[in-house]
């Protein structure tokens, strides 16, 4: 898994499953959060299963009192989204 932000966007890659977001992982995904954050990019995700669902809670919290923007879902997350019904929170 790999975070990186510029111009305001937080663009997380590669795979994205509860065997890649390590802890260091989570909280480079975290502090990139902290800065001015308005759009996630998924576009670049190659796998991603209920690991990655849990990212996007944690987005959704840490940004709780601004609105934030998800990009680029695969359609393998989406499906998932879908079945956690958490489809209706996590808008592209």
């Amino acid at each position: 898994m790999h975070t990186e932000v510029r111009n305001h966007i937080l663009y997380l890659s590669q795979v994205v499953t509860v065997n890649t977001v390590t802890d260091e992982a989570y909280e480079a995904f975290m502090r990139c959060l902290r800065e001015d954050v308005h759009t996630v990019d998924l576009s670049a995700v190659g796998e991603a299963d209920s690991a990655c669902v849990a990212l996007l809670i944690a987005a959704l919290r840490e940004k709780k009192q601004q609105h934030v923007h998800f990009v680029g879902i695969p359609s393998g997350l989406a499906q998932l989204m879908t079945l956690y019904e958490v489809d209706k929170w996590i808008k592209p």
